[in-house]
């Protein structure tokens, strides 16, 4: 698709700048690292969201080094969602007690995300709650989540799409979102964390 949709722009004389959020994809096999090379190749500018990402971006993919590049830092998510719901309210249509430290990570669930780092750091704590929210992206990752809140019961597990007006649920019902990634290039939920504070 990208392909074609690069043949059509060039066919039109329409420039093609890409937004670099993922370098790669998640769980990329070695064919994808020539397939993206050569996609990069044909556009003609690429935003990077850090000077990081732009350095990993050499390492991982053949880029030609004159490409027209540009850092912008990722947007920030402040005012974008209804935001008023109260801790009390969020937390009672969770059904979570009002003395809990919640901690929320929140995001696609996938192998990435160090799920069990999170759970091994805190299971010896008490009155504590663990909300793991996000929409299915690896199978065996969830199987494993769901290992957790059977054998934990501070583990709380919400899997489905999250629409935008719900969103103010889970972060305002939390202390803390905690995101113990292993690998990532650039985290919406970074600045999203920041918008509801």
């Amino acid at each position: 698709i990208m392909k074609m949709f690069c043949i059509f722009c060039r066919f039109l004389k329409i420039y093609i700048v890409w937004e670099m959020h993922q370098i790669l994809p998640h769980h990329s096999k070695d064919s994808d690292v020539l397939k993206y090379s050569l996609f990069y190749k044909k556009v003609d500018g690429i935003i990077f969201h850090s000077e990081r990402d732009k350095k990993r971006v050499k390492e991982i993919l053949i880029v030609i080094e004159d490409k027209k590049c540009v850092v912008i830092p990722h947007g920030n998510f402040n005012d974008s969602y209804v935001n008023n719901i109260s801790r009390e309210s969020a937390r009672m249509k969770l059904g979570i007690e009002p003395n809990d430290k919640v901690i929320l990570c929140f995001g696609f669930i996938r192998k990435n995300r160090g799920y069990e780092f999170l759970i091994e750091a805190v299971k010896e704590m008490k009155d504590i709650t663990v909300l793991i929210v996000g929409n299915k992206q690896d199978e065996e990752t969830l199987d494993r989540l769901k290992q957790y809140e059977k054998e934990y019961n501070f583990v709380r597990l919400i899997v489905g799409w999250v629409p935008d007006d719900d969103i103010q649920i889970y972060f305002n019902a939390c202390d803390f979102v905690v995101l113990p990634y292993t690998d990532i290039y650039t985290s919406g939920v970074v600045p999203l964390s920041y918008a509801f504070n």
